[in-house]
């Protein structure tokens, strides 16, 4: 029988602390003091590097700070003879690290490896079970500055050039990244980390960001050397350096008042600015620092804290804030897991410190003790083992580390013991026979030692009120029950009066003993403990008829999982809490990461149990398990095992073959990766791993079975940027090369696309669109004609060649811009001078006199003149090279479409009637221009339809003079030709002038057009509507009046819109409609009175009097 678990306990006032073992490590002979060390989160790994001893640099360093302390044992009266020695020091050790915020594991971590530089970073479960080793050579690999594990279990390695490398795996597989920020010349000094990333302090104190250790993204933080940053308050340097290196030698066996005395007088001996002392930036002094991740900080960035001087700096992106604390410096931060409350420790006052994490409260102050007195404010220490009540603590040193327990406590390790201290400065002492290792656990703390794995944590009440000797709480007359009764069946008739007995002391409170129970199993790692306290429930649930057994059944789940994974096989000892909170992923753990560090351990069965349990997913415990079979079996053919791995993983839908495929890529196995890729559900991760493997045309085959214009646009770009950019990068022009050969790059490109119809079809849209690889306009062009020439498709390069004749080549619009408006000023200068010739009068100097006064020179008029007229020739000659240049481009076409006039698709006939249609109205508008464009220099017709050719005759036929007549006969000539109607030409007629507010040459057109027949084809009503939409009521009213085929009513309509009333009234009188004119008198009447209005109702009133009589 187990004895009662109090029995281990350790009281701390009103609480009970316990050490529990959890491995009895299976390492052999190892001294964890020669190691550096680092602890995975939940120690569920741990990671060694063996420490080389200190060169004689270092010794001497030791050496001096031995010196140091024993100085610290002088009288006051010495301070001279220590000032002396300080900087002495200081001039023969300027390069030397300053250790007092270094951790004691870390401290040897610079110094010089072996002389061949190789050595081993030896990886242990929790149980010291050897996991893996990764074989270090310090001068191939570079010198190791720390190295610790991520909460996915990862083991990140911080390098002193600026890099570090992240296995993720147990199978010394890694990425390698770079810090950047100069890192790799300036040197890393050391690190700080939390789940998900770290914070790296180079040697020139600035802090560099790594927020992700998959996908880093390094950023530099605020530095007390960037002048720009937002330094608060930051005081001098040099000056309390001073002070730091002299307050430290007295820091021994003095008050606050003497220790403020001797910093005095420290400062005014030392305060020589022109001293080896204050020259020496080394003494820039950063004494310890820590940092609080971004989860818990309250900006949701990271934030450093800095012990510099005798306050905390805050660091974070943009600024430094001074705390303003007096009581540093602080050889030790410790941040607690809810990064709520800060510990401190100064070796100044020997003394630890628990303030908030945000400065405001001093929660606790615990002074050390020194040359074996009894500690201050301490009380119930007999826990100790210590009769006399007195610490017998014989080391004087500072604290090797400093950590949390949990948020209840902080504990210090000493070489051969370990000090706990509880808020109210009660404290505890654990004895070891060598140093130990602490790492913070949310509920605890892990003691490493060279033998065990232990975890010290508070006794939760539960647990106290169920197990302490004496106890009366239900919970533990519950669990008494289980001693006092025989249990052979679940019946109540087989319990014992006894047992019956403590169920009526119980009473109401059954269910929270039961509920207790339940919750101390869970707490217990005895599976002894755990059965019977589980037992004790069971017994109690029997007597309640209504009781939910769904904690109890979920309980006994979880910690028979927990205790399969606290095996010593397998070595991950999480408490009940830890297992909880990744479970319900409290902290941002990775989904399922339970089964990541089982996967890690090739734990592929038990990983699977606990996911069918859980109701956790389970592909990746399938697809870890394939990479693995691949890499293990590299003599089974590529078939055999394609359908091991396919019938294992048939049980999971959907499942994705991507990482399988890549991982018989990376061995060698190319067929197999592929055939593999063949069931990857996914067509996005298909692609990047065939473009890997070379296969460029399976991938662009792979695409277009997708369906997915996004994935063949993707490939199309790797496919262009690898063939006709990597291949050839100074081949910018490819007009360069031959269009008809497929030679080179270009050639394999368009090899590849070769019967691929979708991608072809979508390359040619995206060239046409100029929307390809970020092209300009030109090169697409030219990449476009390049992939007709290489497929020889005629009917596009035909196609192709009507693009190019739509582009003005070589046409410099500004230049025949400026032209027309010279042409124009001119013209007018020249028709002034000819209206005027009769009144000129020749002066002496030969110029000629203009009635208003405008002097001319002849020869300068003559220049001119000849100027406009060469520049009207100029204009017409390139209009008129414009006509032939699309005329070749069509003839060209044509003759490419000939070659298809046998082809029985109708799409091309009709295609060549077209082309041969818009020759012939090319040639019409060249003949055009040649006439027209002497006369009227804006009459520009290139490049327009039929349509828009007619609209421009309009627009310059004038419908009354002469040389209208011959425009007339050009445009009747055009409408003939191109079979365009009569009714089609008025309606263009119309829409034309409206649109121009040519009212007078509608009028005109009108009047020539209804003079014969006596209406015009398309009626006056559109005439009458155009008018009115250009707001001319004039011309409305008039071809109201003139019309013969609007009816009698509508014409009243429109007269009343137009505001012509006469004629309202006139043909109203006309068809002696009387009702009507009432109507518009009556609404003239409603009106009012004003002097307009009665002008108008006595014309109104004449008419009605006319058809009254």
């Amino acid at each position: 029988m187990a004895s009662n678990p109090s029995l281990g306990w350790e009281r701390l006032k009103d609480v009970f602390y316990r050490v529990r073992e959890c491995y009895s490590l299976s390492w052999n002979n190892i001294n964890i003091s020669n190691y550096i060390v680092a602890v995975a989160p939940f120690s569920t790994a741990i990671a060694l590097y063996p420490k080389s001893q200190p060169t004689v640099s270092t010794q001497n360093h030791n050496n001096t700070i031995n010196q140091l302390n024993q100085l610290n044992q002088l009288n006051r009266s010495s301070l001279n003879a220590i000032t002396s020695t300080l900087t002495n020091f200081n001039q023969d050790n300027t390069q030397s690290n300053n250790i007092s915020g270094t951790s004691y594991f870390n401290s040897d971590l610079h110094a010089s490896n072996t002389s061949s530089g190789s050595n081993v970073i030896q990886i242990f479960s929790g149980s010291g079970s050897k996991l893996f080793n990764i074989n270090w050579n310090e001068v191939a690999n570079g010198k190791i500055v720390d190295f610790f594990f991520s909460i996915n279990e990862d083991l990140i390695i911080i390098l002193e050039n600026g890099i570090f490398r992240n296995y993720y795996d147990f199978n010394g597989n890694f990425n390698e990244f770079s810090l950047g920020f100069n890192s790799d010349k300036i040197g890393i000094n050391d690190i700080k980390y939390y789940s998900t990333g770290f914070v790296a302090r180079l040697n020139n104190n600035n802090f560099i960001h790594v927020n992700d250790y998959n996908n880093p993204y390094p950023r530099l933080l605020a530095s007390f050397n960037d002048k720009n940053s937002n330094n608060n308050n930051i005081s001098n340097p040099n000056a309390n350096t001073a002070n730091n290196k002299v307050s430290a030698i007295n820091a021994a066996n003095i008050d606050n008042q003497s220790l403020i005395t001797t910093t005095t007088t420290a400062k005014s001996l030392l305060n020589d600015s022109s001293s080896q002392f204050f020259n020496d930036t080394s003494y820039f002094n950063i004494h310890a620092w820590n940092i609080i991740s971004p989860s818990f900080s309250l900006t949701k960035n990271i934030e450093i804290l800095i012990s510099r001087d005798d306050t905390i700096y805050t660091i974070d992106d943009q600024s430094i804030n001074n705390k303003f604390l007096n009581e540093g410096p602080f050889d030790f931060i410790a941040i607690s897991p809810n990064a709520e409350f800060l510990s401190l420790y100064s070796s100044l006052s020997n003394k630890v410190y628990i303030i908030s994490s945000d400065f405001q409260r001093k929660l606790s102050e615990f002074e050390l003790n020194n040359n074996n007195n009894n500690i201050t404010n301490t009380i119930n220490i007999s826990a100790m083992n210590n009769d006399n009540g007195n610490d017998t603590d014989s080391n004087n040193d500072k604290p090797l580390q400093l950590q949390w327990c949990g948020n209840d406590a902080v504990v210090l390790s000493f070489n051969d013991e370990i000090k706990l201290i509880g808020p109210s400065s009660s404290y505890i002492n654990f004895y070891y026979d060598s140093p130990v290792f602490l790492n913070t656990e949310i509920d605890g703390i892990r003691i490493l030692s060279n033998s065990k794995l232990e975890f010290l944590s508070r006794v939760p009440d539960l647990t106290v009120n169920i197990f302490k000797i004496g106890s009366t709480s239900p919970s533990s007359i519950l669990l008494d029950s289980i001693d006092t009764t025989s249990i052979s069946s679940n019946s109540s008739s087989s319990f014992n009066s006894t047992s019956l007995e403590n169920l009526s002391i119980i009473k109401d409170g059954l269910v929270d003993a039961i509920n207790c129970c339940i919750k101390g199993s869970t707490e217990e790692f005895d599976v002894y403990w755990q059965k019977k306290l589980l037992k004790a429930a069971s017994f109690g649930k029997s007597f309640l008829e209504f009781y939910n057994s769904d904690f109890l059944i979920e309980s006994i789940l979880l910690l028979k999982i927990l205790n399969q994974i606290r095996s010593h096989n397998i070595g991950m000892f999480l408490t009940f809490n830890q297992f909880n909170l990744i479970l319900s992923n409290g902290l941002n753990f990775q989904d399922n990461l339970i089964n990541n560090l089982l996967i890690k351990r090739n734990q592929f069965f038990l990983a699977l149990k606990i996911s069918e349990k859980l109701n956790l997913p389970n592909d990746l415990i399938y697809i870890n398990w394939a990479c693995l079979k691949i890499k293990y079996s590299p003599n089974v053919d590529d078939k055999s095992l394609l359908k091991i791995i396919l019938n294992k993983l048939s049980v999971i839908k959907n499942i994705s073959f991507e990482k399988i495929s890549q991982i018989a890529y990376q061995e060698g196995r190319l067929n197999l990766s592929i055939m593999l890729l063949n069931y990857e559900p996914v067509s996005g991760k298909k692609i990047p791993l065939l473009l890997n493997m070379e296969e460029d045309e399976l991938a662009l085959v792979k695409a277009q079975e997708s369906l997915n214009y996004e994935l063949i646009l993707y490939v199309l770009l790797i496919l262009y940027y690898k063939y006709l950019i990597l291949k050839n990068p100074s081949n910018v022009n490819y007009e360069s090369s031959n269009l008809n050969s497929n030679s080179g790059g270009i050639g394999e490109f368009f090899n590849i696309i070769n019967n691929k119809k979708i991608a072809m079809n979508y390359l040619e849209k995206l060239l046409k669109e100029k929307n390809f690889a970020n092209l300009n306009p030109e090169d697409s062009i030219i990449l476009l004609k390049k992939y007709y020439y290489s497929f020889d498709n005629r009917i596009n390069i035909a196609n192709f060649q009507i693009i190019e004749s739509l582009k003005n080549e070589n046409i410099d619009r500004d230049l025949l811009h400026n032209n027309l408006n010279n042409a124009k000023t001119y013209g007018s200068v020249i028709t002034t001078v000819s209206s005027n010739t009769s009144n000129k009068t020749t002066s002496i100097n030969g110029e000629i006199s203009i009635n208003n006064g405008t002097a001319m020179d002849t020869n300068n008029l003559n220049n001119t003149i000849t100027n406009i007229t060469n520049a009207n020739n100029e204009l017409i000659n390139r209009e008129l090279e414009k006509f032939e240049q699309q005329k070749s481009s069509i003839n060209k076409a044509i003759k490419s479409y000939n070659e298809f006039k046998n082809s029985n698709n109708r799409n091309y006939i009709d295609d060549l009637k077209y082309l041969q249609s818009e020759l012939k109205l090319i040639q019409v508008q060249e003949n055009l221009t040649k006439d027209l464009l002497p006369i009227h220099p804006n009459f520009k017709i290139h490049h327009l339809s039929v349509i828009q050719t007619i609209e421009e005759l309009i627009k310059i036929n004038k419908f009354q003079s002469n040389a209208s007549s011959s425009i007339n006969n050009k445009t009747f000539k055009i409408l003939k030709e191109f079979k365009i109607t009569e009714l089609r030409y008025q309606w263009l007629v119309l829409k034309t002038l409206t649109k121009q507010r040519k009212f007078n040459d509608l009028l005109t057109f009108v009047n020539n057009n209804s003079s014969a027949s006596g209406k015009i084809v398309i009626g006056y009503k559109p005439i009458v509507n155009e008018c009115l939409k250009y707001g001319n009521k004039k011309f409305a009213a008039l071809f109201v009046k003139k019309s013969n085929d609007i009816p009698y009513q509508e014409k009243l309509d429109y007269y009343l819109k137009c505001g012509d009333f006469r004629n309202y009234c006139e043909e109203a009188v006309k068809n002696k409609d009387l009702n009507r004119l009432k109507e518009i008198l009556q609404l003239y009447n409603e009106n009012g009175t004003s002097s307009s209005n009665t002008a108008i109702i006595d014309i109104i009133q004449q008419y009605i009097n006319k058809i009254k009589r």
